[in-house]
């Protein structure tokens, strides 16, 4: 049996991040191999003192955390990340089994999917191949997110980058943005592949009990994003005219009614029973496309490669909200989803995903997965 190391971001505290993850983790244990999480420190050359504390936690870091959080946050917000840090955690360890990049018993290393190839806060170089001891090096479904040539030049890391690519055996990315940077870095043509959120069939796992009796729109951000009046007024105007309770799931706004900690496959199973669903992130978007929600999407200006690819990818330009954002909810939400095409590029985004997969790693397809 071949073992497969993943390398992704593993430390994160956010359910995409960890779902996208625990989705390639089971795809390729159903597929027949040895699966493991590839650990590895994590680089802020790049980052302030106070990203670096954020990301540190340990006695150097207390100050900041009660200083930023506690202080500036408050109590609340404070505890209910704790909270989400001890599930996320704890769903790491039950789901998962961890080596080292460096370990060379490791017959492949897949580098994805997320935004491995970014640069924000510092360069890993292991993502770009270096130092990693696997046989076989494949990348399913990383980005680069908003990183461009000209941020790669500010920091003088274009040949280093460049160079690393060159390294794998096989190059797939998640979005156009990503696909143009390989070629213009390693004239490469990289293969669009779909998330692993697409990639495995979530239907074969059962769905969860209802937890939350009353009828709800769910919204998905980050906590410091959908904070500001507009937006909190028209979501929780619509939920009012709805009969409907405001939940966030995975991340905490003061103005909700249920603010939610939830481990990843949780988080998929409130998307699931979600009368209505507002995203402005990336897994947000592929949780509400995967469970049948009927979605409106934000688009922000931190993630416009990827959520507008994403958009156009499903068909579903039409669910972005832009303009009056009180008269657009309605608009959107009135004229649900077409789930029949949606489930349909789905299905070929998935074969597509499978076969690159299979041959990436052993050289030639898989029949069970042609």
């Amino acid at each position: 049996m071949k073992k497969i190391g993943i390398l992704t971001h593993y430390t994160v505290n956010n359910q995409g991040a960890i779902l996208q993850l625990y989705a390639l983790y089971h795809q390729l244990k159903d597929m027949g191999y040895e699966p493991y999480v590839l650990t590895y420190q994590k680089n802020f050359d790049f980052a302030d003192e106070d990203t670096r504390k954020r990301y540190h936690i340990g006695p150097g870091s207390y100050g900041y955390f009660i200083k930023e959080y506690l202080i500036k946050k408050g109590f609340r917000i404070t505890y209910f990340n704790y909270r989400k840090n001890q599930i996320l955690s704890r769903f790491k360890q039950e789901e998962f089994r961890f080596t080292d990049y460096q370990d060379d018993s490791m017959d492949v290393a897949i580098v994805g999917s997320d935004e491995v190839f970014s640069i924000p806060v510092g360069i890993n170089q292991m993502m770009y191949g270096y130092g990693v001891g696997a046989d076989r090096l494949v990348s399913y479904a990383p980005s680069f997110g908003q990183t461009d040539l000209a941020l790669l030049q500010q920091h003088n890391c274009v040949d280093l980058i460049s160079n690393g690519l060159k390294k794998f055996d096989s190059l797939s990315v998640r979005d156009q943005h990503s696909a143009e940077m390989v070629r213009s870095l390693a004239d490469v043509d990289a293969q669009i592949v779909c998330d692993p959120v697409v990639l495995y069939d979530f239907s074969k796992r059962p769905i969860g009990k209802r937890k939350i009796s009353q009828d709800y729109i769910l919204v998905y951000a980050y906590d410091k994003m959908m904070n500001n009046p507009e937006e909190i007024e028209a979501i929780r105007g619509f939920a009012k005219r709805r009969n409907l309770k405001v939940v966030s799931a995975g991340t905490y706004h003061k103005w909700c009614d249920y603010n939610i900690p939830c481990d990843p496959v949780e988080w998929l199973d409130y998307f699931h029973y979600a009368s209505y669903a507002v995203v402005d992130t990336f897994h947000g978007l592929l949780a509400s496309l995967v469970t049948g929600s009927n979605v409106a999407i934000l688009v922000r200006s931190i993630n416009t490669n990827k959520l507008n690819y994403l958009a156009v990818q499903f068909g579903v330009e039409n669910r972005i909200v832009r303009g009056d954002l009180t008269r657009q909810l309605e608009k959107v939400f009135d004229a649900e989803p077409d789930y029949e095409t949606i489930n349909g590029c789905i299905n070929d985004l998935r074969k597509k995903g499978l076969s690159f997969l299979t041959r990436s790693i052993e050289g030639s397809v898989n029949e069970q997965y042609q």
